[in-house]
């Protein structure tokens, strides 16, 4: 019986460790090397690595620990380890060198202005590309620079560079950064940017003449866009700068403004100052007048309700305006300047509030004036009507009771009424009884008086005068007669007067004169003639 013993080679792995050249670049490497202890067939070994590679060597690893196992058909399996370690990681050295004041030519509004500096950084012996350094330098607070760098040393870990650009004139601080992905430098250089002095001031060869022009409909302005001066200058015409400033009319200044933008130039008269500047700083001025007319006349608007009817206020002759019931109101596009009125009568012009009108009527005209001298007009009418009627001061108003005189009869005197009105003009006229002083007998006499004003307003004053016989008649009768009887009678006949009273007599002469017989007749007058008596006593009482 027989059979076979194989032995199969032993495999010894061993590696050249390359070390990551910066932490975080895993930049690392593990080259493999396997000796076998007899011949084998090379093409027939198997990898793998705990990072899941296949292949006898890896690169690009980070700092860490690499397991590899190794088979062959004709071999025993081998498994090893191997450590990439990474090298110390400084902070990038940035330095920037070079002169810091540049100097550009007069008259150019920028100039080339150029810095270098250098770099040092634990990566830059894996940056052959000096792409990839200049993706990595930056600058900012100065526009216009762009880097390049001027020789890389990837063996020793530095690089050149220079910043270059066109700048204007300035002071700049600029910040020079480094910043490789992992860690960042950034270094200041204060940067000065002069030109050469000019001192040549622009000349105008041609200020723009004065402008005179109406105000913009309903406007206090009139919006103007400005022709700027012509002008030359040692220097580039671009680089000029062309401004203008305005006095305005009430003497404040507003500027400087762009010629392309239009300016709303108030009414009046204004000043315009143009100012031709270089890059220097050297500057020609020119004034051009500009005049702004206001044609437009202010707004006025008067109360409604003209003509206004008004009632005297009580125990005046007029009326009182209330507030401002007559005041005008006015707007302008501009300023009011005033609003006033011409009613002389009362001393506030600028209103009607309080002033009295008298009876009748009154035209008041306001007028608005604006501060070019434009006016307008309205007016108000204001008719005033007195209802007010006059007062008698000493109507009696009562009746009076006077005695006749002698011839029965009376001239009686009083007091003419006085009367009193809100306004003047008022008359009192006798317009009812007997006049003044006449001769009255007695009787009752109503007695009217009438005052009118001016305005046809009228009162009354009446009362009530008697005029009353006072005085007694006077009546003497005559003394006890005895008579005898007619012949062939027994009886007596008066006869006319025999029996009359020896007087009777009365101060008015319409007085009665009655009768009485006792036991007999009566009657007026005297007991008249015929009448008969009989035998005895009788007698006669007169009235």
């Amino acid at each position: 019986m027989e059979f076979a013993i194989q032995v199969k080679a032993t495999l010894t792995l061993s590696a050249l460790v390359v070390n990551e050249g910066c932490e975080g670049v895993a930049n690392g490497a593990i080259n493999l090397a396997v000796t076998p202890s007899s011949s084998i067939d090379p093409g027939l070994y198997s990898f793998i690595w705990s990072n899941g590679a296949t292949t006898q060597n890896i690169n690009n690893l980070s700092t860490g620990n690499y397991s590899v196992t190794v088979t062959h058909p004709d071999a025993c399996m081998q498994t090893a380890s191997f450590f990439v370690n990474a090298k110390p990681n400084p902070d990038p050295v940035l330095i920037v060198s070079g002169n810091s004041q540049y100097i550009i030519p007069q008259c150019q509004s920028t100039g080339l202005i150029l810095f270098q500096g250098t770099v040092i950084a634990c990566d830059i012996e894996a940056a052959t590309d000096p792409t990839v350094i200049a993706n990595r330098l930056s600058v900012s607070g100065v526009a216009g620079l762009s880097v390049s760098p001027t020789y890389v040393d990837t063996e020793n870990g530095f690089a050149y560079f220079e910043f270059a650009g066109n700048v204007a004139p300035g002071l700049y601080l600029a910040d020079v950064t480094y910043d490789d992905g992992v860690r960042s430098v950034t270094v200041d250089v204060v940067l000065q940017v002069l030109s050469q002095p000019d001192s040549q001031n622009p000349v105008i060869t041609d200020c723009p003449a004065g402008i005179s022009v109406d105000n913009d409909p309903d406007l206090c302005f009139a919006e103007i866009t400005l022709t700027a001066p012509s002008f030359t200058d040692n220097c580039p015409l671009s680089d000029i700068s062309v401004t203008y400033g305005v006095i305005n009319p009430d003497n404040t200044y507003n500027g400087p403004n762009s010629p392309a933008v239009p300016y709303n130039f108030s009414t009046g008269h204004s000043l315009v100052i143009w100012t031709v500047t270089d890059l220097a700083g050297n500057f020609s001025t020119c004034i051009q007048n500009i005049d702004v007319n206001d044609i437009e006349e202010p707004s006025i608007i008067c109360p409604a309700g003209s003509p206004f009817s008004r009632n005297n206020n009580t125990g005046a002759c007029g009326y009182t305006a209330e507030n401002g019931e007559f005041d005008a109101v006015a707007s302008d596009n501009c300023n009011i300047i005033s609003l006033t009125h011409n009613y002389g009568n009362w001393g506030i012009p600028g209103s009607l509030a309080g002033a009295s009108f008298p009876v009748g009527s009154t035209m008041v005209v306001w007028t608005a004036t604006d501060a070019a001298g434009n006016t307008a007009s309205c007016a108000v009418m204001i008719n005033v009507e007195d209802i007010q009627e006059p007062v008698f001061i000493n109507c009696p108003n009562t009746t009076f009771t006077i005695g006749t005189d002698a011839d029965c009869n009376n001239g009686v005197i009083w007091s003419i009424p006085i009367a009193q009105d809100n306004c003047t003009g008022v008359s009192v006229m006798q317009t009812g009884g007997p006049a003044l002083g006449s001769q009255l007998t007695p009787g009752t006499y109503n007695i009217q008086y009438t005052a009118t004003d001016a305005n046809a307003n009228s009162a009354s004053c009446n009362f009530t005068i008697i005029i009353e016989d006072d005085s007694t008649p006077l009546l003497v009768c005559q003394p006890n007669i005895t008579v005898n009887t007619n012949t062939g009678v027994c009886t007596w006949t008066a006869q006319a007067g025999d029996l009359n009273p020896l007087l009777a007599v009365d101060n008015c002469p319409d007085y009665e004169l009655t009768y009485q017989i006792s036991g007999g007749a009566s009657g007026s007058g005297p007991v008249p003639t015929g009448t008969v008596f009989n035998v005895g006593t009788s007698t006669v009482s007169y009235t």
